[in-house]
């Protein structure tokens, strides 16, 4: 019978074993290194560098493998969370079977696993905390899912069985990942072994080392102290009459010393475990304050151009524009308190472009010391801005004296000053929904925010608004700590701001869910049908789950009458962001950043100063 001609290889058999071996151990070695780089990665994560999902200015990278490690651990840490370390870990599995010569078999099928089994743990993360409300970064995706199936269950009264999903989902963690790390029972039991032997070694090299320190520290000379008989000697030469020690003074003291206790850290850890809930006071004889309190404007002497003055200007400007080549006629001129307007109607063929570049030239001729010249929106004209003389102090009081303030109709109005005509300039806070006041040092961040303070307070009772109020600087609010209005008093250390900040985010919780139940989708609805209820003499209940039928084994129910008062807007303010992140960065980024994109329709409205507006500041 014919047979086949066995295959006859180039190279020797031992020569095809030691480079099969050999590489072998080089891919073993090159996943250690994959695994490693994708461990520092993970590990060396901030936020602030630049990826995918960050636009950042600053110029190095603080992850340790630069820009490829930020944009790989951006990707993984925003959509997984902290499970990505599971990608690692499976990837050193990986590696260290292959230097013991065992080939990894199905490599694409534990691919597979391993990234269901970094979704089954995140998942399993994300709807226990979505269930208790807890902080910790599972990624996108698997809180979008995890909410997703929470509002499902709540939906039909089973939020309780979220927590057989998550268990659910971590038994399919467990057999995705160890199906991943192809590790057979016996395998697993060698490495508890030899992970147990490991911990017991280097327990036993701990033990050895503080023998030997305490051995010689106790062998180290001690200096000498004075004994109790040479003081009580020493002491009785001085005197005219010896004191003889009475041997239980000592014991008297330490029955004294009790006297002086100290909060233990507990109740203080348990006084933050619970938000503190928002309580109104029933007073309603709150009067608002009056403008009297304010400095008055009227002693101080204006210094308005007059008619002549300003006739004046204008045949000097006239003359300018005149000799630079430009035609055309002053048409008007609008006299502020720090700047004049004069608008300027060209010439036909007179570009507007060559004007706006003669700012320099025209601000030099006037004797200014800059000069802003823009086109008119809307009108033949160019404006020509140059400042006054003399600079007119704006007042508090003749903004919230205006008519403008008084009969606005704006929910949190704010005077912030007074544009270049003199008219004052007022918004309403609740449209912005929030903001951010930049500047250097003296540019006036502080006297701008002590402004909006007092025309909300000017404004508000304590009933109808509330603030939180964050100083790291502990100069600027300090006044403020008397005002009724405060929820708590003015936060000055950086931690106490991340409770503040935190208080916040679990309030608006609170409403957002008040809302729902109510069916309406705003703070202001939320009064109205509250108001409306309380007219018609009606009460509002909720459906409570207060626990399960010991019998039939079904979920029971309870309604329970809701708070009929009027919810109060909450703006939050912080003097100096920059101070903050830098102590306590991830937390204060996470609070803002949720209070940034949701609180509007809560009526919590954030206010910030800082110094910094770069991206490492601001989230």
């Amino acid at each position: 019978m014919y047979q086949k001609d066995k295959k006859v290889h180039f190279f020797p058999e031992s020569f095809r074993v030691f480079i099969k071996a050999r590489s072998l151990e080089l891919l073993g070695l090159s996943l250690l290194a994959l695994s490693g780089f994708f461990f520092l990665s993970l590990l060396t994560y901030d936020h602030s560098d630049a990826s995918v999902n960050v636009i950042s200015s600053l110029e190095h990278f603080k992850n340790a493998f630069g820009r490829n490690g930020a944009y790989i651990a951006d990707f993984f840490m925003q959509y997984i969370g902290w499970a990505s370390y599971i990608i690692p870990l499976c990837i050193a599995f990986w590696g260290f079977l292959t230097l013991a010569h065992c080939p990894l078999t199905k490599p694409f099928k534990r691919l597979c696993a391993m990234g269901i089994a970094a979704l089954s743990l995140s998942l399993a993360s994300a709807t226990v905390t979505v269930f208790m409300q807890w902080g910790t970064p599972q990624g996108v995706l698997a809180l979008t899912i995890a909410a997703k199936l929470f509002s499902l269950l709540e939906s039909l009264a089973m939020a309780p069985f979220i927590l057989v999903v998550a268990g659910l989902f971590f038994a399919g963690w467990v057999a995705s990942f160890l199906y991943a790390t192809s590790l057979s029972l016996s395998q697993w039991q060698g490495l508890g072994l030899t992970m147990t032997t490991a911990l017991k070694t280097s327990l036993k090299i701990l033990g050895w080392i503080w023998t030997k320190w305490h051995t010689y520290t106790s062998l180290k000379p001690k200096k000498r102290e004075p004994k109790r008989q040479d003081a009580e000697l020493a002491y009785d030469s001085l005197t005219d009459q010896p004191i003889t020690p009475d041997p239980n003074d000592c014991f008297v003291l330490n029955e004294e010393a009790p006297q002086i206790t100290q909060p233990k850290k507990a109740t203080l850890r348990k006084s933050f475990k619970k938000p503190v809930p928002l309580s109104l006071s029933d007073d309603e004889s709150y009067t608002l304050p009056s403008l009297d309190l304010l400095q008055d404007s009227s002693a101080e002497q204006k210094t308005t151009l007059t008619k002549a003055e300003l006739a004046e200007n204008i045949e000097r400007l006239a003359q300018v524009l005149t000799d630079y080549g430009v035609q055309g006629e002053i048409v008007g001129a609008k006299p502020g308190p720090v700047v004049t307007l004069y608008e300027l109607e060209p010439a036909p063929g007179i570009k507007s472009s060559r004007i706006i570049g003669l700012a320099d030239d025209i601000a030099r001729s006037m004797h200014a010391i800059s000069a802003r010249i823009a086109v008119v929106p809307g009108k033949n004209l160019i404006g020509i801005e140059l400042p006054n003389a003399t600079r007119q102090t704006v007042y508090l009081q003749d903004l919230l004296s205006s008519k403008g303030f008084d009969d606005s109709s704006a929910k949190l109005n704010l005077a912030l000053g007074k544009n270049i005509s003199g008219v004052p300039i007022l918004t309403d806070l609740a449209r912005m929904p929030h903001m951010i006041v930049a500047g250097t040092t003296g540019s006036g961040k502080s006297v701008g925010i002590n402004a909006m303070i007092l025309s909300l307070l000017y404004r508000h009772s304590p009933e109808t608004c509330r603030l939180i109020l964050i100083d790291p600087k502990m100069l600027e609010f300090s006044m403020y700590n008397d005002i009724p209005h405060l929820l708590t008093p003015v936060v000055t250390e950086p931690n106490k701001a991340v409770f503040a900040l935190k208080w916040a985010v679990r309030e608006m919780e609170n409403r957002y869910r008040g809302m729902s139940h109510l069916g309406v989708r705003n703070i202001e609805n939320y009064n109205a049908a509250l108001k409306q209820a309380t007219a018609e003499g009606r009460e509002i209940t909720r459906t409570v789950q207060t626990g399960f039928d010991p019998e039939t084994g079904q979920p029971t129910f309870e309604e329970q009458p809701i708070n009929m008062k009027p919810l109060p807007y909450i703006v939050v303010i912080v003097d100096e962001m920059a101070d903050l992140m830098m102590v306590a960065g991830k937390d204060i980024e996470s609070a803002v950043q949720r209070l940034a994109q949701m609180a509007r329709a809560a009526g919590i409205h954030v206010i910030m100063a800082t110094q910094r507006p770069s991206v490492d500041v601001i989230t």
